[in-house]
């Protein structure tokens, strides 16, 4: 049965390593019949199925101001904190525009939950997921402990969004989308794929396995690399 899959990122646009990805995760869903959508604020995609949403670019100008006074320091001034909801929850609105829009019925999430370059995205995505019960494949490239301009921040208490997930690789304790979640072993990378024959069948089953999974049981699976 064919699925419409929803990627949602802050860009979806160039040669970077998030857009290359994505899009060769769309090819290899539509060679299983399965049609993708497009939601950055950011684009290069076609705009028939795509939304466009420039605050949800990471060069936003509120998102800019927000990662000013966000890092770097350790102490929050209350209107950051205000800015922080007000541009989440306008986010969330337009999430579910674009699930409507689209009629979306599986979310891959490409970055946004695990590296804060946008923090009301991720807390948008996070209460959308929540309020929605969407079936979602958090796909994670970069992690922000890895960053050395983040670790002194702010915003501690925003950045549990961003590493109360486990991985693949680790399942953590105490988090809140513990059951909805199943470790299903590292996916077989795309850039690796691209050398195999679409029919082999280790690809076939995993990725099929990973989406079944998704969208039967409403659960939240995290991939990383």
């Amino acid at each position: 049965m064919s699925e419409r899959i929803g990627f949602v990122s802050t860009r979806f646009s160039g040669t970077d390593g998030v857009s290359l990805e994505s899009a060769k995760w769309a090819r290899i869903l539509w060679d299983h019949r399965h049609v993708s959508y497009w939601y950055a604020g950011k684009l290069d995609r076609d705009p028939g199925a795509s939304m466009l949403v420039p605050e949800a670019y990471f060069y936003d100008r509120d998102n800019v101001w927000i990662n000013e006074r966000a890092f770097g320091i350790r102490q929050r001034l209350p209107e950051l904190t205000r800015k922080i909801y007000e541009v989440a929850e306008h986010l969330k609105h337009t999430l579910y525009e674009f699930k409507t829009q689209f009629e979306i019925e599986i979310l891959v999430v490409e970055n946004a939950l695990c590296l804060p370059m946008h923090i009301p995205l991720g807390v948008a995505l996070t209460h959308f997921i929540a309020e929605t019960a969407t079936p979602t494949i958090a796909h994670h490239h970069d992690f922000y402990w890895e960053r050395p301009r983040f670790s002194v921040n702010a915003v501690g208490d925003f950045l549990t969004i961003f590493d109360g997930h486990p991985c693949v690789d680790q399942l953590g304790s105490g988090n809140q989308w513990k059951p909805f979640i199943i470790d299903i072993g590292r996916i077989i990378e795309c850039i690796r794929i691209e050398i195999l024959p679409y029919h082999d069948r280790s690809f076939t089953f995993r990725h099929r396995f990973i989406f079944h999974c998704a969208r039967s049981c409403n659960i939240l699976i995290h991939l990383a690399g």
